[in-house]
């Protein structure tokens, strides 16, 4: 419990509505907000003749904003709701106030909303959007214990194994899987200390 602090619980609520502002932003660029006639997934596919694969995505940003109230869902169709949606570049500035290392997740999604009509015309792929080699700074600063909103993971991590080395230490080795950042074994090892 002690591990999700008010700070964390804070940044993680506002990072929430971060990324329901950026669903809303990238359905609204690809023109496919909801009418307040309703429409279904299957429509909105047909009617911007986006490629099937990308229906899985499209589906998820429907789902997130009926979620959180800002559309609602009804014998298959979605329709606007009643809760208005934060603007991006406000809540944006509001996360970098609270917690600058989780400023990044801004970044990542100001990414994701500039290149949504390219990936929802299938002219490019999640990962060449997210994971190109110009996309490697971004990644770097958001597997970081700087970032609250990725260093609980580590957090936890450690707190786990923190649990199984034996009370008197020893030895014990660290095979980090993952972003290849090392932040899951710097947190360990700060954890367990120089007893190990």
């Amino acid at each position: 419990r002690e591990l999700f602090t008010f700070r964390f619980l804070a940044v993680n609520e506002t990072f929430a509505r971060l990324v329901d502002a950026t669903a809303y932003r990238i359905l609204s660029s690809i023109d496919a907000l909801p009418p307040a006639t309703g429409v279904t997934v299957h429509q909105t596919k047909k009617n911007f003749s986006i490629p099937w694969r990308r229906t899985v995505a499209l589906e998820f940003l429907y789902k997130k904003l009926a979620d959180s109230g800002i559309l609602e869902f009804d014998a298959g169709r979605y329709f606007p709701g009643t809760v208005t949606v934060s603007d991006f570049d406000t809540v944006a500035a509001e996360l970098a106030q609270r917690e600058p290392g989780a400023a990044v997740a801004t970044e990542i999604l100001r990414t994701l909303v500039d290149n949504a009509k390219r990936y929802f015309r299938g002219e490019a792929t999640g990962d060449e959007i997210l994971f190109g080699p110009e996309q490697l700074p971004l990644w770097l600063k958001y597997f970081s214990n700087e970032n609250i909103l990725y260093a609980i993971n580590n957090a936890i991590g450690a707190e786990a194994l923190s649990r199984l080395v034996p009370a008197d230490g020893g030895r014990i080795e660290t095979l980090e899987i993952g972003g290849g950042c090392g932040s899951g074994a710097d947190q360990v090892l700060r954890k367990l200390g120089t007893g190990v």
